[in-house]
């Protein structure tokens, strides 16, 4: 049989994009997803172009993998996801705003008649003891 050497190789599967919770105890945590699989009519070669794989330890933020297979006929197909770890378990609030009532604290404003529009300060927000960038201001039409 003939083989069509222009025939690309296909992933067969490819993890679909996660996320996952780091426990507070922790600084780093693996994904723990199946390698993905491929099919060609060719051999194949695949590899991880960052150096991660499923059991590498990820810290908070966005992690992309990106899986190439190359065949002998130079063709090549990929699979891109990306693993986001949560640090949830690790944000502590440092401030909170204290907005009054609207009714009684702030005045009604002349041009729009009974409504008013109420600013504050954002809340500051600790993650494993450093501020968590969050903006400067924000407003909210009552």
């Amino acid at each position: 049989s003939v083989v069509d050497a222009r025939e690309p190789p296909r992933f067969t599967y490819c993890p679909k994009n996660m996320e996952i919770d780091l426990p507070a105890e922790l600084d780093a945590v693996s994904a723990e997803f199946n390698e993905p699989t491929y099919e060609s009519h060719c051999n194949v070669t695949m590899h991880e172009s960052t150096g991660k794989n499923g059991s590498t330890p990820l810290g908070p933020g966005v992690h992309l993998f990106d899986y190439t297979a190359h065949d002998d006929g130079n063709n090549s197909a990929t699979c891109k996801f990306q693993v986001t770890v949560l640090d949830k378990a690790n944000l502590t609030w440092d401030s909170c705003p204290v907005v009054g009532n609207p009714a009684f604290d702030v005045p009604t404003d002349p041009i729009l008649g009974r409504y008013a529009v109420i600013s504050w300060d954002h809340p500051q927000v600790l993650l494993r003891g450093e501020v968590v960038p969050f903006g400067s201001n924000n407003s909210v039409e009552n």
